[in-house]
């Protein structure tokens, strides 16, 4: 009996280590059918249009995102402001990104 915490704790943390985020998983893992470059600082957020770069937080100008690195695939809106659909249920506007019934 004493090894079922040990046993629970060991199967949490494994879950947890194979979880990825959003540029770690497989490109397919969104229904991307493309490979997104990487941008950002270590490399953290995806090329949604040229010359812009979204992180989980943000999105915003960068020079990395050349034409024929950007992912946009899925189109959203957060109010009047058009977005891209980096994850389901997760939208990427101008302004930020937060959850949305669009992805």
């Amino acid at each position: 009996m004493g090894s079922s915490p040990i046993l629970l704790v060991l199967a949490i943390s494994i879950g947890l280590a194979s979880a990825c985020f959003l540029n770690s998983c497989p490109y397919r893992r969104y229904g991307r059918t493309i490979r997104c470059s990487s941008c950002g600082i270590e490399n953290e957020g995806v090329c949604i249009s040229e010359g812009r770069c979204c992180t989980n937080e943000e999105c915003f100008m960068s020079t990395e995102c050349s034409y024929s690195a950007v992912c946009p695939e899925l189109f959203c809106k957060i109010g009047h402001h058009p977005g891209y659909c980096m994850k389901k249920g997760y939208c990427c506007t101008q302004g930020g990104c937060q959850t949305s019934a669009m992805c």
